[in-house]
Parts: structure tokens; C-alpha cells; sequence
């Protein structure tokens, strides 16, 4: 069982397996609590996860400088960690939690009017080792998908494999023109902006819980399922 296409392919293409012999399930979240409704100012996206390169924070932090009355926050990472990313203070726009309790942050997201997801093409794990960008399942991407608000992330032929048009907004990873463009779509077209949340919700609930996931694999199998 493998989490993406691309990685089946990956095994398939160096004689590893025989393509019957793997399945590709895509990764999952727990339900979010319901997402309330926000005042609309000041509009505020978030982006939740860890702060080093491969990650896109670079970028977001010069989208920040465009864009003043939108607040950026940042969940995750250090001031030490900005401090290698950035020269210089931060704006006042730009708001960093720090690290936080795994249990608080579905409550923090819900917090925000969009959540970023800005993975570069050349993407390292955390210790900054390794490129999974080619064939990544990330677990942020259905946390966001569960928040019941709507994504920015980047389009990558791997994450199109879950995400498109209807459930996420999709611009080019180092393009920050067209993720300052995408915040202030989502920021000045709040029907437009509800309408991807609820696409990514309504997909997360079909498809990408992870009782869902672990009952599709035990189908495929052909083992009981004895999640019920």
C-alpha cells in the first residue's frame, strides 16, 4: 500500500513490485470541529506546519510584504528559524505561534479565512534532507481539506492526484504573484471562497477520513473490515 500514484509508479518503473501488487491510498485526517463564520477584516490566512526550506515560507513572507492589511500567520517553527529564512524584523502583519500543541490546532485553523499550502518543487523533510516532492501525500493537505475553509496550495502534478479546481485554489509553487493574486481573490469573493471550503469538505467527508482509508485497504486486501 502506497500513498500516491506517483510513488506506485516510482516502484513500478524500478522493477521493484508488479503494478498489481500495490495499492494506492492517499492519506487521511480526523474531522475538524465545524468551521464559524468570521469577520470578514481583518482577512487572515494561516499556514500550519514546519518553518525550513523546500516549504515556501520565503515566498509567503514576500507576499506578506505586498499585501499589509492581511494578516499571515505562521503555526510552527522558531524565531530562530525565520531568522535563517529572512533578513531582518518581520512585518507587523506577520504573526508567529510558534510551536503548538497538536490538540489546539484544529481550533487555531479554524481561526484563519484561508490556509496556505505552498509546497516547492524541490521539497525537504524536516532536518532538511531528502526531496518527497515528486511523490508526497501530505497530511497537512487533508487537515485543510477537514477545516471547512479553503487552500492554497501548489500545483503539483502529485497533489493534483486529491486536489483541483473545486477544492482548493491551485498556483504555481515559486510564482508569488499568482499567490498574492489567490489570497486576494479568496479575500474579496467570499461566496467564491465558501464555495472552495465547501468542495474540500464535502470531498474530505467522501473519500479521505481515515476510517475511509483503512476500510478501502482492508477491501482491497479482501480482509474483514472490523473498524464498525
Amino acid at each position: 500500500v502506497v500513498s500516491s500514484d506517483a510513488l506506485k509508479a516510482m516502484y513500478v518503473e524500478s522493477n521493484m513490485l508488479e503494478a498489481e501488487r500495490i495499492y494506492v491510498s492517499h492519506d487521511a485526517s480526523d474531522p475538524s470541529p465545524a468551521a464559524e463564520p468570521l469577520e470578514q477584516s481583518p482577512f487572515k490566512v494561516g499556514y500550519v506546519g514546519g518553518v525550513y526550506p523546500g516549504r515556501g515560507i520565503e515566498m509567503l513572507l514576500d507576499c506578506a510584504k505586498a499585501l499589509p492589511d492581511v494578516e499571515f500567520h505562521f503555526v510552527g517553527g522558531t524565531a530562530e528559524d525565520f531568522g535563517k529564512l529572512t533578513e531582518g524584523e518581520l512585518g507587523e502583519n506577520i504573526i508567529c505561534h510558534g510551536y503548538v500543541s497538536p490538540e489546539s490546532v484544529p481550533q487555531i485553523r479554524s481561526g484563519f479565512h484561508a490556509l496556505l499550502a505552498p509546497y516547492q518543487r524541490k521539497g525537504a523533510v524536516w532536518g532538511g534532507g531528502g526531496d518527497t516532492s515528486a511523490f508526497m501525500s501530505p497530511l497537512k493537505i487533508f487537515e485543510y481539506m477537514s477545516a471547512g475553509r479553503p487552500m492554497i496550495c501548489s500545483d503539483m502534478p502529485v497533489l493534483r492526484e486529491v486536489l483541483n479546481d473545486q477544492n482548493a485554489v491551485l498556483v504555481e509553487p515559486h510564482d508569488a504573484q499568482g499567490w498574492i493574486k489567490a489570497i486576494e481573490r479568496l479575500r474579496d469573493g467570499p461566496v467564491f471562497a465558501q464555495k472552495v471550503a465547501t468542495g474540500a469538505l464535502d470531498d474530505f467527508r467522501a473519500n479521505y477520513t481515515w476510517d475511509i482509508r483503512a476500510e478501502r485497504i482492508l477491501e482491497a486486501l479482501s480482509l474483514p473490515k472490523t473498524l464498525r
